[in-house]
């Protein structure tokens, strides 16, 4: 589910919060204009998703994870998306939970319907070939930006959808929206909850008089009279437009309401919407800004003012709005506002409930002395990028419920020395300051848990008695160069994660480090740390060591084997590290991880039996080899870039080995070692297999409890043995080989096989027949593969539900039968150059279709 990059994301982000960590479905569709292709496509879960806000922590839900999963509760959903790919949104705004009900659903989280997983998706086109298919399973029509679709196209295709439910157009998707439109959706889509109208979509004048708007109130009052299931409604395109009609009071279910003209809701019955819980309203064309019928929404719990430019509060005989009136609001978001407190916090009217305060680009920011007397119950300030914004008030330490703190990119030069009276503060993250020194009352913000400074590259010493900080329990220090630990350190003795990061200067650590006796995990990444002390065996309680780039430390000390808790080592990227200690006395040690030094350290006899992770890789010399001891523990081993190692393991066993991942270099012909030692082994994975030609001929016999293989870069492996049907408990294969001719017949032996990806196969012209006998099989991948035909009877395939042929332009056709995969849900056929689609239109069970071109590909 790929959502519009407008200002504002409401609808979208409902979804994009509960959406399966495995797997995001991107659905698009280019409209019908000369040379635009439609395009579908399947894809991994981008990386810019991790970084969406989670929902506002409460006393019942501390962390901010969602408490509101039921997947009890599920249904199919159902999405068409049309438009073109884009980027993602630039300004997302966190949702907030419901604090009186921790099983009620945030205003913008994702409702019960749409917590399944297992998404069904149905993909079909307008055309009449399609349009079968779509008619009664399409709920969620989305068109993306700047596609410009006709309003034409886009009122058939809503007639084709009577259980449409929710509606996208993002920015500048649709030429425009009128009240033609409108009376289509009110008419044909009774079970709409959900409707985004984004910027651009209506002609490209402005409009300055109502009367001059495609959409008129009428055709809003008719909307609004026959849509009052609506739960969800953005609509941005009415700008300038003018009050909406009072049968807005009418959808009693709304509860996230975004605008562009905030006086749209003047006499509009507003006040009405009592299940109102979130309003978004771009102001960056608004002169001023009046909010005051928000005091009368008992829901009302989260505004976001977002891309605003400038705010004029002038020419009124009293402030027309302050926030302290909205008893129910918890969280307020500004970005590129500055907010003037006098004004929306004024004094004697405080915002008794607001716990979370979002600062960013709020250029001249001033916080108010008595900031705590209007903002009596924060519990989360986060201020972000506000140029000039140079210093905190003296009362700042007013803030007595103030628990997570964050300041960002500021010219902040210095923290007022009541800083350390904020009895409450457990978490605070200083980035990208200017400060010198943090003030002498720090130590006497003794709720302290948290404490994370990050490129404050003026800061050259910790406060006096930073030791007595005696709840902190994570210390993250990064990029700057200049602060040196202070010699009480070891006074932190409640310290559990200690993480010095890029630029660390002090080559020695304190001598009263070793005294932190509830150390749990220690990390060094980058920095200029040349040896550990001796008695780092005191730190009886550490179980993670990190040492990662750090090129000035040669050697670990001999004591790091007495330390008698640790249990994961990982060393790596340290250039002169030469010595390294007997391991063999780590009785609790699970996991080693050793990595690009200049030489690999003779680690063979002293590794110890309770090992049960091991990676080795990225060594330049391997002088001893690497040998491997027999460890009946090992569960995982990764052997990377690590050279010539055949024969490292003859003759022994690794009995509990069930993971094997290998990265040869290029010189290998063959496998390190027998496969007959690896008896219990469930996944394989081999990359760069460099000049191996050939799998060994004993692998069906030696790995019957094999489960997952994958081969990945074979530049010469040209066959597979017949044996593999051996392989009775494989049920996931990825071959990557270019010069792979033929597949074997005994393929068909593999009974529990359910994925088979043979992309990139660039030799691979059929499949062997056996091939339809593999009646577990979910999953075939042919993307890129010379295939000239499927075998005759592929329909045998029952349970089949992904196919993706992308790129196979040299398919001549679909084999006789194909509609008969009724359980198919996803067929990927771009690429494939003319390839008829007889019978396609006959496939209810199809949930995907992704191709390219319906004028070239389906003929």
């Amino acid at each position: 589910l790929s959502i519009a990059s407008n200002p504002l994301v409401i609808m979208s982000r409902m979804y994009i919060n509960r959406l399966s960590d495995d797997l995001l479905i991107k659905i698009l569709w280019h409209s019908k204009q000369p040379k635009q292709p439609i395009s579908f496509q399947a894809v991994s879960k981008p990386s810019w998703l991790s970084m969406l806000p989670r929902p506002r922590y409460t006393s019942e839900n501390p962390y901010g994870d969602d408490v509101n999963d039921d997947s009890s509760e599920s249904q199919k959903l159902e999405i068409l998306q049309l438009g073109s790919e884009s980027a993602p949104p630039n300004t997302i705004h966190s949702p907030v939970s419901a604090r009186s009900n921790p099983k009620s659903h945030s205003p913008l989280s994702a409702p019960p319907a749409l917590t399944d997983p297992a998404y069904n998706l149905l993909i079909a086109s307008i055309c009449s070939r399609w349009r079968r298919l779509a008619q009664h399973q399409i709920s969620m029509l989305l068109v993306k930006e700047n596609r410009v679709v006709s309003l034409q196209d886009l009122i058939a295709a809503v007639k084709c959808f009577p259980n449409l439910s929710h509606l996208h157009l993002s920015d500048n998707s649709v030429e425009t929206i009128d009240d033609a439109f409108l009376a289509v959706l009110a008419s044909s889509c009774p079970k709409l909850v959900s409707l985004h109208v984004g910027k651009g979509v209506t002609s490209n004048q402005d409009f300055e008089r109502e009367e001059e708007h495609p959409v008129t109130e009428a055709g809003l009052d008719n909307f609004f009279r026959h849509c009052t299931q609506l739960q969800h409604l953005s609509l941005y395109c009415l700008h300038r437009y003018g009050k909406l009609p009072a049968s807005l009071s009418q959808l009693t279910h709304l509860r996230t309401l975004a605008l562009t003209d905030v006086s749209a809701l003047v006499a509009s019955g507003f006040t009405s919407l009592t299940s109102l819980a979130a309003l978004c309203v771009d102001i960056s064309d608004q002169d001023e800004l009046d909010l005051a019928n928000l005091a009368h929404l008992p829901a009302f719990a989260s505004l976001s003012l977002c891309e605003a430019s400038w705010l004029i509060l002038e020419g009124v005989d009293s402030h027309p709005f302050a926030f302290g009136q909205l008893a129910s609001l918890e969280s307020l978001e500004f970005d590129r506002y500055t907010p003037r407190f006098d004004l929306l916090f004024p004094s004697g009217s405080p915002c008794s409930r607001l716990e979370r305060l979002v600062l960013k680009g709020c250029d001249g920011l001033v916080l108010p002395e008595d900031i705590g007397e209007r903002l009596p119950c924060l519990r989360d300030l986060s201020i972000c990028g506000c140029e000039n914004f140079s210093e905190l008030p003296e009362q700042f330490s007013s803030l007595i419920c103030l628990q997570k703190l964050s300041i960002f990119l500021s010219d902040m030069v210095s923290l007022p020395e009541t800083f350390g009276k904020l009895p409450a503060l457990t978490a605070l993250t200083l980035h990208h300051l200017q400060i010198s020194h943090l003030p002498d009352s720090f130590y006497q913000l003794t709720s302290l848990e948290t404490l994370k400074l990050s490129h404050c590259n003026a800061i050259f010493e910790f406060p006096p008695r930073f030791g007595q900080l005696s709840a902190l329990r994570f210390l993250l220090i990064m990029n700057s160069p200049y602060l040196a630990l202070p010699d009480d350190i070891g006074g932190l003795t409640n310290l559990h994660t200690f993480k010095l990061h890029e630029n660390f200067p002090q080559q020695l650590l304190p001598s009263s480090f070793t005294s932190l006796s509830s150390l749990t995990k220690l990390e060094l990444v980058h920095c200029m740390v040349a040896e550990l002390p001796e008695d780092i065996r005191k730190l009886s309680s550490l179980q993670e060591l990190s040492i990662e780039s750090c090129s000035k430390i040669q050697k670990l000390p001999e004591t790091v084997a007495d330390l008698p808790s640790l249990e994961i080592l990982r060393v790596s990227e340290c250039s002169s590290l030469s010595l390294f200690p007997s391991l063999s006395s780590l009785a609790g040690l699970r996991e080693l991880a050793l990595g690009k030094f200049l030489q690999l350290p003779d680690v063979s006899n002293s590794l110890p039996h309770s090992l049960e992770v091991l990676s080795v890789g990225g060594f330049q010399r391997l002088t001893p080899l690497l040998e491997i001891p027999a460890l009946p523990r090992l569960r995982r081993l990764s052997l990377t870039s690590v050279g010539l190692i055949r024969g490292v393991v003859a003759g022994m066993t690794l009995s509990s080995l069930e993971h094997l991942e290998l990265l040869l270099a290029g010189e290998a012909e063959e496998l390190p070692f027998p496969l007959k030692f690896l008896p219990n082994l469930r996944t394989l994975t081999i990359q760069n297999a460099g000049r191996m030609n050939k799998l060994p001929a004993d692998i069906g016999s030696a790995l019957q409890r094999l489960r997952q293989l994958q081969i990945q870069q074979a530049l010469e492996l040209t066959e597979l043995p017949e044996t593999v049907s051996g392989l009775q408990c494989l049920t996931s294969m990825e071959i990557h080989a270019p010069k792979l001719a033929t597949l074997p017949d005994s393929l068909g032996g593999l009974s529990r096989l359910r994925k088979l990806n043979l992309s990139d196969c660039a030799s691979l012209t059929q499949l062997p027949a056996s091939l339809t006998q593999l009646s577990c099989l979910h999953e075939l991948n042919l993307r890129n593969t010379p295939m000239r035909s499927l075998p005759c009877n592929f329909a045998q395939l029952s349970r089949l539900k992904d196919l993706d042929l992308h790129g196979c332009k040299q398919l001549q056709g679909l084999p006789e039968g194909f509609s008969q995969l009724k359980m198919l849900h996803q067929f990927t056929v771009t690429g494939c150059g003319e390839l008829p689609a007889d019978g396609i239109e006959d496939m209810y069970g199809l949930h995907i279709v992704n191709y390219l071109d319906a004028s070239e590909t389906l003929v």
